[in-house]
């Protein structure tokens, strides 16, 4: 990825935890006031609402988290039925109870109300990132280089009023731009045929953040997996001769270096064919305003 484009990804991701510090705590509250609700039912509520009346199942769920265990989003849209905040359809897929559609509108409108209550930059500044990134969101739905694109396409099911506030405009939109780069990211290791474990062991092996099983299980345990699940993943690893053990750790190949640096290559390359419809000055002035936004509510610190 160009200079230019990361500071996007970097500050789009910023955004999160600038513009949770608002929001969370209403969410929170709100899920903690209801009896049986775990902390992945609300998101997979959110995907069922968001494609009412079409039904989910386990794909829609698994192609926008392919890195983790199927077997885990199974269990968790179990789980979710079984609370009630989802109902079955036909075909083993779900759709929003009422009591979980009924929940959903309730976090949805204090979370926007609390959103557009926020003191933010001024009216004109907003206004200016908006219209940038929605001709940035609106090149990158129409990309012919990614063709598949379920993290976009879920988070444009998000509804955005005529009348939203600039901030929930911005909030969204870099949430969106955040989903087209997973998009891509897929994209680029698709063909090889993989699973998604196999491609994230990969990835750590090439960062040097883990280089065993072990470590692999320990640092994600939020994917599902255990250790043997990783020691497979490791073995198609090797089997592919993109990486070999030494020493009792996996260190990765020539060829496996290749392999993950091309689709690291492409990846921005998709990514970056989003950002075409805007000029260079465009963009320029984009990151600027950006900036500002991200100085103007960076979180308060974690005391020690």
């Amino acid at each position: 990825m160009s200079e230019r484009k990361h500071w996007s990804v970097k500050n789009f991701q910023k955004l999160r935890p600038a513009l949770g510090q608002y929001t969370s705590p209403v969410v929170t509250e709100l899920m903690e006031s209801v009896e049986g609700m775990e902390g992945s039912d609300l998101s997979l509520l959110e995907i069922a609402v968001f494609f009412t009346p079409e039904p989910i199942g386990l794909a829609h769920v698994y192609q926008r988290g392919p890195y983790a265990n199927p077997d885990m989003h199974k269990q968790r849209l179990e789980g979710a039925r079984d609370r009630g905040w989802l109902e079955n359809r036909a075909d083993s897929s779900y759709g929003p109870s009422q009591k979980g559609l009924d929940f959903y509108t309730q976090v949805a409108a204090a979370y926007y109300a609390k959103l557009d209550e926020v003191e933010s930059i001024a009216a004109g500044q907003l206004e200016k990132i908006d219209a940038a990134l929605s001709i940035v969101v609106k090149t990158a739905r129409e990309s012919t280089q990614v063709m598949h694109k379920p993290a976009l396409v879920l988070t444009m099911k998000e509804p955005l009023p005529d009348d939203a506030s600039g901030l929930r405009k911005v909030q969204l939109y870099s949430e969106q731009m955040l989903a087209f780069r997973d998009d891509a990211h897929v994209a680029s290791w698709s063909p090889y045929k993989l699973e998604g474990i196999v491609w994230e062991s990969l990835s750590d092996i090439w960062e040097e953040t883990a280089g065993t099983p072990t470590e692999m299980a320990e640092k994600r345990p939020f994917r599902g997996y255990d250790e043997k699940d990783y020691a497979s993943a490791f073995a198609a690893l090797v089997e592919r001769e993109w990486t070999a053990e030494a020493d009792g750790r996996y260190i990765i190949t020539d060829e496996g270096r290749k392999i993950r640096e091309k689709a690291e290559k492409l990846t921005n390359q998709y990514y970056d064919s989003a950002w075409e419809g805007l000029s260079e000055a465009d963009e320029q002035e984009l990151e600027k305003l950006f900036k500002l936004l991200l100085d103007k509510h960076e979180p308060e610190p974690v005391p020690a």
